[in-house]
């Protein structure tokens, strides 16, 4: 069967026009949304590579504060092998106790200077 051109445009032409039309809209926003989604993944991404750098700069930092430690108890064990471990351990004592009474004297201090600035 054959038909008119007017027909055809009706019939066949005009409504498959709209579908695409329709198509091309709803592939339009789908990329629109896909272009946003990939625009947050790429700050996500620039995001974790700055935390990854500044992570391997902290380790970087402790590797080097860690050797430093190890070299400070190397020679702890040099000078207890050099005087005894237990007059070093006196020492040690010592200094905590005197650390602390310095602390509890600056305490009593600022105590004292607070009740009399009132």
């Amino acid at each position: 069967m054959v038909q008119s051109a007017k027909a055809y445009r009706e019939k066949v032409a005009l409504p498959l026009i709209t579908r695409l039309k329709e198509i091309v809209k709803s592939l339009t926003i789908k990329c629109v949304g896909l272009m946003e989604q990939v625009r947050k993944l790429t700050e996500k991404v620039n995001q974790q590579e700055d935390d990854i750098a500044w992570y391997k700069n902290k380790i970087k930092e402790q590797n080097g504060t860690m050797e430093h430690l190890q070299e400070k108890a190397e020679d702890l064990e040099r000078v207890k092998q050099y005087v005894g471990t237990d007059k070093v351990q006196g020492i040690i004592d010592s200094m905590k106790e005197v650390e602390r009474l310095q602390a509890e004297q600056n305490r009593l201090q600022r105590s004292y200077q607070n009740r009399m600035s009132r």
